[in-house]
């Protein structure tokens, strides 16, 4: 039906969001890109549209899906580069540079939604997730998730914040000021955990991370906000404050069960677990997990 540059190109477009980062990945230039996906839409008879900031084909398509699975068993067989989504987080700390033999999604996107579609899909071949508190459960994903590391969650503000340095914070002085919070449902384990201390109560509406949208938001001095160690280490400006909020989450690969024992799964993750216990001696608050 399609060749293999034809449906990799309609999928990085959608992965990496623009046509120059798909023609970069596919060594061709951006026209190339958009003959071949013309020729998968007209093929499966589809329309790719824009929702937000993201692109998103007009309906799903049984045989497209069934190609999709047969083209990433052919990039797992070695025939070019295997595809990581990874999140804010992840990306600066564990896939710069990309793991040998992957290359990396914009390093953006925030919630579960689109990536576990893309797993679902065969877009993505492996996602690095940063809250997998906030997953559905593997058999509800199809997906295993393999911890790599756990950390405290820590309540944050900037150095001038009233309560920056004040010991024995109590909840009538977290009502105070506002604090940051993402879409209803985007992070409901943490949204919860966060609701129930008098938190989250300042929605912030952006569909990717933007530091300016978020950490930006408490360089108004009151903004409160929350980190786990490697995200504070991103934004040194940030200060922790003496109030537990009581929950942990970390970093997690996240792939599908039918995936899971793939010997280039197991390379990614040994290569992330070495990357991560590189970091734990400048963050003796983060807990490696072992293979």
């Amino acid at each position: 039906m399609i060749g293999p540059e034809e449906l990799q190109a309609l999928d990085l477009l959608i992965w990496q969001r623009t046509g120059q980062q798909a023609a970069a990945l596919c060594h061709c230039n951006q026209s190339t890109i958009s003959r071949r996906v013309a020729h998968v839409l007209k093929v499966f008879d589809l329309r790719l549209q824009r929702v937000g900031q993201e692109w998103q084909l007009s309906r799903f398509h049984q045989l497209l899906a069934m190609e999709r699975l047969v083209h990433q068993h052919y990039r797992l067989a070695g025939h070019g580069p295997l595809r990581l989504e990874v999140g804010y987080i992840a990306a600066p700390l564990l896939a710069t540079p990309p793991p040998p033999g992957w290359t990396i999604g914009p390093g953006d996107r925030m919630g579960r939604f689109l990536p576990l579609a893309m797993l679902e899909q065969g877009i993505i071949d492996a996602w690095i997730t940063s809250s997998p508190i906030d997953l559905p459960s593997e058999e509800a994903m199809g997906c295993v998730v393999v911890p790599l590391n756990w950390a405290p969650v820590w309540l944050m503000a900037s150095a001038d914040h009233p309560l920056n340095g004040i010991r024995g914070i109590s909840r009538s002085d977290l009502d105070r000021f506002p604090s940051l919070a993402l879409p209803e449902g985007w992070y409901p384990h943490m949204e919860s955990v966060l609701r129930r201390q008098g938190l989250w109560t300042d929605p912030v509406r952006m569909a990717r991370y933007d530091r300016a949208s978020w950490d930006g938001r408490t360089a108004d001095g009151v903004t409160l906000t929350y980190a786990t160690p490697l995200m504070a280490s991103l934004n040194p400006a940030l200060h922790r404050l003496e109030w537990d909020l009581g929950f942990r989450n970390g970093e997690a690969l996240v792939v599908r069960r039918d995936l899971a024992e793939h010997p280039a799964i197991a390379m990614l993750l040994e290569e992330l677990r070495r990357r991560v216990q590189q970091l734990v001696p400048r963050h003796p608050e983060l807990e490696a997990v072992a293979g």
